[in-house]
Formats: structure tokens, C-alpha cells, sequence
């Protein structure tokens, strides 16, 4: 690719100092658990929640999905389930795949503007509309 142009010499170079071979997630389901539970924990101290257990039937179906993502679907994934446990045991589902990845149409830079800061959000509501002021309340830079 870098003889087609069509990567970057420089980033290459960059990446092959000391490569490291390693198979899919999907070939190594043994894996699974060790980082599911790592990421778990991190996640967990992270969003100051007190995870102490993973379900048996979460963890079955983690170690059984494909992982078409890799690691970082699992990571997202753990993510995921640890932002919505409510409690001190983590279940969760898995994503579904549908093998087709659905794009929304093409906006305006005007229309994504307005989607973005829409004048009827509860902070521009509460700024009474003032230019900047909702902006400036939520901790965002003002429209330029």
C-alpha cells in the first residue's frame, strides 16, 4: 500500500518498529473474560460505580459473540453496559448487527448548525434566547 500511495510511508515506519501478530478476538475466545472483567473495572472507577460481578449469562454471551469489531467492539460494549447497570452486577445485551451500516442523508452546514443548537432546547429556553447564552451556560463556545 505504501508502493501504491496509498498509505502513508512515514505512518508505516512509524507502526513497524516491532510488530506484533495477533489473532482475532474471535479466535481466541478464551480471552474474553480477562477482558471483559479488566474493562469492566476500568470503566467501573472511572463512572464511580461499584461493579462486583458479571452475570454468568452476559459473560456466556460475550465469550459466544463473533466479534465482528474486535476488542474495541468489546470495550464499547463493556462501556455500554456499565453507563446503564444500575446496581453492583453487570448484565447487559450484545449489539446487533445487521451487516449493513445505515448513514444519514447529507445535510447543509446550516442544518447541522440548527440541529446542534436548536432554539427551542431547554438551555436557550432557560438563557431566554440570548445569543451565546445558552452556549455559555453549557460550558460551549459561543457561535462565531
Amino acid at each position: 500500500m505504501v508502493d501504491k500511495r496509498e498509505f502513508r510511508a512515514d505512518l508505516f515506519y512509524r507502526l513497524s518498529v516491532f510488530p506484533i501478530e495477533l489473532p482475532p478476538l474471535r479466535d481466541r475466545p478464551e480471552d474474553i473474560p480477562c477482558c471483559v472483567r479488566h474493562f469492566a473495572r476500568d470503566y467501573a472507577a472511572r463512572m464511580h460505580k461499584r461493579i462486583t460481578v458479571i452475570s454468568d449469562q452476559f459473560m456466556t454471551a460475550l465469550v459466544r459473540h463473533s466479534w465482528p469489531g474486535n476488542v474495541r467492539e468489546l470495550q464499547n460494549s463493556i462501556e455500554r453496559s456499565v453507563i446503564l447497570s444500575p446496581g453492583a452486577v453487570l448484565s447487559g445485551s450484545l449489539p446487533e448487527h445487521t451487516g449493513t451500516l445505515k448513514l444519514s442523508a447529507p445535510v447543509t452546514l446550516e442544518e447541522a448548525e440548527r440541529s446542534a443548537h436548536p432554539s427551542d432546547s431547554p438551555a436557550n429556553r432557560r438563557c431566554g434566547r440570548r445569543s451565546g447564552g445558552a452556549a455559555a451556560r453549557l460550558g460551549l463556545p459561543g457561535r462565531h
